[in-house]
């Protein structure tokens, strides 16, 4: 970046390069590209797909003739030399920023009439530079520093990037930056593609703040700051959007694709990102949910419609009064897959930290603070991976985890679960492929119940898991319709009544192998393993319960193992 900006210095027009792109655009001689009659178009294509990929638009070209007979996906792409030209075919221009005028990419809101007083209506000047900007090819519509009144909503549209003077929050509401004010009768502030422009390509917005109309903090919150109606290759970076019953909406009837936001911060709306028919979305590093001490909000993000491919990576989101849930998705008969959140900070939901009650598969929450007063609960959905993440602050709760209902095929890995819930970790779902694997298990009423009562679940496994400090019993399973139990490899300490109970009836197998069970206490009829009642097709083996009180009872009948286990 530093060498971008060097080489931007060098040119008559840097500081406009600079204000609309920061130091974010690539140099084509930096990826192997030059003006030297050789072919270099698969090396260009290269590099808009990194800028695709990477959510930025400006690829800069040194002086000279370059090569290239065909780019494909460059819809949101914009070229720009000095003394630069495409030959071999490729008929899209480079912006020349040493001799063409600023003109042809960069339009100023003020010189369309906009004033940016907070009084004035400025949405019809503003709407003039958009469309433009967006007929003579697209380009970048700039705001200055001010606050710009929108009486009717904006329509974004293909081509137009709409960038301001830098982004603020509430501390400095009004006085710094760019800040677009939406009347408060409006439904939503910015559109992006409507009814009358269908589909479009190629927009951004980036270094704005949005707000209401005579919104205060924790007041009243109406309409949606931005909505990605008909959408596809969106780039946000640096907004803050407060004040809304939707913060950012994306998707509508028809479904959206390829929509990147960078450092997005979204304060004290209903619903603070709501994702319906949208694909391939990414939100990178921001707060979502943050101010609004004067009520409760509804979700920090809700996904519903039919989705794919959405990533959520370095979010905070948590809301100072409560929101009901950090995360929900939501919504039946519909097609939702590749759900995946990283590096998140969840915290004071009071209904769910993460509800999911549709059929989704594939979804993946990674190396996350679950910090909410609430439960992370799945009563529907396949293919489910929550793994290297924290669980804190969920005492006195039903449980912290609750597979229930429909869900299948989930697996918890890797994960601490520290507070004092009822229950760790409750699974009671009728679908079979539980595995919780290499887990620290800590406090609580019992770490691991398994209490399905409807449906033929089996498979459902604990390998490796250290599991320590329960109140009451550490593993607890009812074998009534559940068959195929694995407990493997288990560091099981520090209960204060069984280590492992199951009960149930037929030939279950069950497997308990290679387990350390053991118990400080010394009185009472606290047993490292309790098989209650006379079920069939029990392997207990290799066990070590030396440190016990009471050792092992066993009522299980053949055919079954058990055999060489310490006592």
């Amino acid at each position: 970046m530093q060498a971008s900006l060097l080489l931007a210095e060098q040119y008559r027009n840097a500081s406009l390069v600079r204000k609309m792109f920061g130091d974010a655009f690539y140099i084509v001689t930096a990826y192997g590209i030059f003006p030297d009659g050789h072919d270099y178009t698969n090396e260009l294509q290269a590099l808009v797909n990194k800028a695709n990929a990477e959510g930025r638009s400006a690829i800069f070209f040194p002086a000279g003739d370059y090569y290239i007979t065909n780019i494909n996906n460059d819809q949101n792409i914009y070229y720009f030399g000095d003394n630069a030209k495409f030959i071999g075919g490729y008929t899209k221009e480079i912006s020349q920023i040493g001799s063409a005028p600023s003109s042809e990419i960069y339009y100023n809101v003020k010189e369309f009439g906009a004033k940016g007083d907070g009084v004035t209506d400025d949405a019809p000047a503003i709407q003039s530079a958009i469309d433009t900007c967006h007929n003579n090819g697209g380009g970048v519509v700039f705001f200055s520093t001010g606050n710009f009144f929108i009486g009717t909503t904006l329509l974004v549209k293909s081509g137009v990037q709409l960038l301001g003077s830098g982004f603020n929050n509430w501390d400095f509401r009004f006085s710094k930056g760019t800040w677009l004010i939406m009347k408060n009768t409006l439904t939503s502030l910015i559109d992006v593609g409507d009814d009358t422009t269908g589909m479009v390509f190629g927009t951004s917005i980036s270094q704005i703040s949005l707000t209401v109309e005579g919104y205060t903090n924790g007041g009243a919150v109406k309409g949606f700051g931005i909505w990605e109606r008909y959408s596809w290759y969106f780039h946000s970076n640096d907004i803050y959007v407060e004040g809304f019953a939707t913060g950012v909406k994306i998707g509508d009837t028809t479904k959206t694709l390829n929509h990147y936001y960078t450092n997005t911060h979204i304060s004290d709306c209903d619903v603070f990102i709501q994702i319906n028919n949208g694909a391939d979305v990414t939100f990178n590093g921001g707060r979502i949910g943050t101010n609004g001490p004067a009520a409760a909000r509804t979700a920090g993000i809700i996904i519903k419609g039919t989705c794919d491919s959405l990533a959520f990576n370095r979010l905070i989101i948590a809301h100072n009064a409560g929101m009901q849930y950090n995360v929900r998705i939501t919504e039946v008969g519909v097609s939702l897959f590749w759900i995946t959140f990283n590096d998140c900070d969840m915290e004071t939901a009071t209904i769910a930290s993460f509800h999911c009650d549709t059929f989704a598969s594939m979804i993946r929450i990674n190396n996350s603070w679950v910090g909410s007063a609430a439960p992370m609960v799945f009563s529907d959905g396949d293919r489910i991976i929550v793994r290297d993440s924290t669980f804190a602050n969920q005492n006195g709760l039903p449980a912290a985890i609750h597979l229930t209902g429909k869900v299948g095929n989930v697996t918890l890995e890797q994960n601490e679960l520290l507070s004092a819930p009822n229950v760790q970790i409750k699974v009671d779902t009728s679908e079979s492929g539980i595995k919780i694997k290499d887990c620290l298990i800590a406090n609580g009423g019992v770490a691991v119940q398994f209490m399905p009562t409807a449906g033929t679940p089996k498979n459902w496994f604990l390998i490796d898991n250290d599991i320590r400090g329960q109140v009451d019993n550490a593993i607890v399973i009812n074998l009534s319709v559940l068959r195929r139990v694995k407990v493997k490899g288990n560091f099981i300490v520090d209960y204060a009544n069984h280590g492992i109970i199951a009960a149930g009836s037929g030939n279950v197998s069950l497997d308990i192998q290679g387990n350390t069970i053991g118990t400080n206490a010394t009185s009472g009829t606290r047993r490292s393993i309790y098989i209650v009642d006379a079920i069939s097709g029990v392997m207990v083996m290799n066990n070590d319960i030396t440190n016990n009180a009471s050792g092992m009872v066993d009522a299980s009948v053949a055919p079954k193992i058990v055999d060489n286990n310490m006592s």
